[in-house]
């Protein structure tokens, strides 16, 4: 048939041609009748022998970098993917053929290597041949194919330096399907081409390195490694970050130069230290048959889940989102066969959609796609014994319950529940092949650490009898980033707080200070509770100490209103009992009440003039006796009294402080 088409297209061509312009054309229409006749196989490796691997040699253009996001620690660039084989069986001489020595041919005509990039973040890691693909074909036999990506890589990020920091990125690529003793990757390039290479704005391109790296001995796999180094352009970071940073810093400085008298010197340094936080932030008879190994036995599916990498944890919403590998197997006895009769060949790729999948969903994903659908691309591998294995990726968002009692010192346990939608127990059981889940290509969070993983079975029986598998991964929060940010300036705000009790009266900046600390604390307040689930269930420490000291801070406001209004009261306003107490001297006192304003000592011939000797007030002066016009001019009782007020209560928040801090971090400790 395809011959047929081919002498149609030639018959076309010379009846609207002319012979001598196009005869070029003509002799390449020939090439492609010579090899529509010959026996090319695109699902078949271009070897003579079985046992002989087919040495693909790939190289990469890098076209542009557009990103490089550090909180979700991606690096998506343009780039051309060149791959380069040899194929025997497209080999001629081009002297019969006019002097043709290459032409193009369609992508989907001829055997392609199944080439996947590990650490791409995206659905479609494996490339995929499309309709308008062609494939160069040279004499020789030499194939080459252009294919243009743009890709989505994780990229380990170490921002230590930031902004002067140096970042290494890896394009991974490798086989899907095929090990090394039939498809091995090679580099062809030692460093990547960067002929057509657009700068960027943000990222200057150090140096980069190709190498191939064998996977392990058991899956036989080796991967070719394109790393990227790059360096940050620092210029705009400085500017708009480092600059103001220490400009402030500068002017931090200069708090303590300001003049006492100017009453500016505590409320300077509050809205400097605001203004700092605010700039840090997955053949047989049919699809629908269960291939039963025995009657009356249920089929075993196994089961592996490969963790790739943890993208978040929302608090809020309770979910946990990350991107796994599922390894599925199961035994199907129709699809065995006798590897001696097919020249040893013992594996076989299929489409998936040709053979019989569990209809295997994720239990606690809350997004719409529960339920593994495999693709027309997807592939799954058949074994002579009768063993078929499928891999899947996937990004998951599975519910995760999240406990905030020691946030942000807190330890979370989040699962990956896998389960038959339609098949019972008694057609279809789930095993794990591991008792753990496989951490062999995980890559580390920023925020959060493995401690463990594990598997737990658990029935559900409903109306029938249904088991699911609960992969558990246990976390912990690293908590340095909410110490610096969160938990210290918090500390800093309580000390602060006292520091209002040592501020002196006179100065009228009591209350200013206490309302700015205040307001900061309620800032955080209103930081933490927006990162936080709005739950009861659990007691928030965090929460509850960030709350006392809120009230503590409203608190000192109240009592330094207080201190405020009886310092200002007039001397003439005589003491209560309960002021009188709070007085160092209370002779002194009964002194200045019966002198001031009611009797004169030099009209009052009983007593002897109390300029001429010292009197219980020489205390008060230093031990010189004061002249008695100049007491009651001067001296108010009222001015020691709310002295004394401030000192019991600045004692009293400092205890409080105190306890509800060393209450926290013993808590969190226990």
């Amino acid at each position: 048939m395809k011959g047929l088409v081919i002498n149609i297209w030639i018959s076309i061509l010379f009846a609207f041609t002319d012979p001598e312009i196009d005869a070029h054309n003509v002799q390449e229409c020939r090439l492609l009748e010579h090899f529509g006749k010959s026996r090319l196989c695109q699902k078949s490796r271009p070897v003579s022998r079985y046992s002989q691997a087919v040495e693909v040699y790939l190289s990469i253009e890098l076209h542009s970098i557009h990103a490089l996001d550090e909180k979700q620690q991606t690096l998506q660039t343009s780039v051309w993917l060149k791959t380069t084989w040899k194929d025997d069986n497209v080999t001629w001489n081009k002297f019969q053929f006019g002097s043709v020595d290459s032409f193009l041919l369609p992508a989907n005509e001829i055997w392609i290597p199944d080439m996947c990039i590990t650490n791409e973040l995206n659905d479609d890691k494996c490339m995929k041949i499309g309709e308008n693909d062609k494939v160069s074909v040279n004499s020789d036999g030499q194939i080459y194919l252009w294919k243009g990506l743009e890709i989505k890589t994780h990229c380990n990020l170490d921002i230590t330096k930031y902004p002067f920091d140096k970042q290494k990125c890896p394009i991974r690529i490798r086989t899907h399907y095929s090990t090394d003793d039939k498809v091995r990757l090679k580099g062809k390039h030692r460093m990547i081409l960067m002929q057509n290479y657009k700068e960027n704005g943000a990222w200057e391109v150090l140096d980069n390195s190709v190498m191939e790296k064998r996977q392990n001995e058991v899956t036989n796999l080796t991967e070719v490694h394109f790393e990227i180094t790059l360096k940050r352009r620092y210029l705009f970071h400085v500017y708009n970050y480092v600059l103001p940073v220490v400009l402030l810093s500068m002017l931090n400085i200069f708090t303590f130069l300001l003049p006492i008298e100017s009453d500016e010197t505590s409320r300077k340094s509050v809205h400097e230290c605001t203004l700092y936080n605010n700039i840090e932030k997955e053949l047989s008879c049919s699809t629908f048959v269960t291939p039963y190994l025995e009657a009356e036995k249920p089929l075993i599916v196994e089961l592996l889940l490969r963790l790739i990498s943890i993208h978040s944890i929302e608090e809020q919403n309770q979910v946990f989102r990350a991107t796994v590998w599922l390894d599925i197997e199961w035994m199907d006895t129709d699809l065995k066969w006798d590897v001696s009769k097919y020249n040893g060949t013992k594996d076989l790729l299929v489409p998936a959609n040709k053979v019989w999948i569990p209809d295997l969903c994720f239990v606690n994903e809350v997004t719409n796609e529960k339920c593994l659908k495999p693709n027309e691309d997807e592939r799954v591998k058949l074994s002579h014994d009768g063993k078929v294995t499928m891999w899947i990726s996937k990004e998951i968002s599975t519910q995760c319950k999240i406990d905030i009692n020691n946030y942000p010192f807190d330890y979370q346990k989040c699962t990956v529940n896998l389960g038959m939608w339609y098949s019972v127990d008694e057609k279809v059981t789930l095993k794990s092949k591991e008792p753990r889940v496989r951490l062999g290509n995980y890559q580390p969070n920023g925020e959060w650490d493995i401690m463990d993983t594990g598997i737990r079975m658990e029935k559900q029986n409903v109306d029938e009898n249904f088991t699911e598998i609960h992969f558990i991964i246990n976390l912990r929060r690293l908590s340095i980033f909410y110490i610096y940010t969160v938990i210290l300036p918090v500390v800093l705000l309580s000390v602060l707080n006292i520091m209002c009790f040592l501020l002196p009266i006179e100065t009228g900046e009591k209350v200013g200070l206490a309302m700015s600390i205040f307001l900061s604390l309620a800032v955080f307040m209103s930081i933490i509770s927006g990162s936080v689930p709005k739950q009861s269930r659990h007691q928030f420490r965090l929460g509850i100490y960030v709350t006392i000291e809120l009230m503590m801070s409203c608190l000192t406001i109240v009592m330094e209103v207080f201190v405020v209004r009886v310092y200002s009261r007039p001397s003439e306003r005589p003491l209560g009992r309960m002021y009188r107490r709070l007085l160092p001297n209370s002779t002194l006192l009964d002194f200045l009440q019966s002198t001031h304003g009611q009797k004169d000592p030099a009209r009052d011939g009983s007593r002897e003039n109390f300029t001429d000797r010292p009197t219980a007030c020489h205390r008060c002066n230093g031990g010189v006796p004061p002249v008695y016009g100049e007491v009651s001019r001067n001296y108010n009782p009222w001015h020691i009294v709310a002295m004394r007020l401030d000192k019991i209560f600045g004692v009293f928040v400092a205890i409080v402080n105190a306890l509800s801090m060393i209450a926290y971090f013993a808590g969190i400790y226990a």
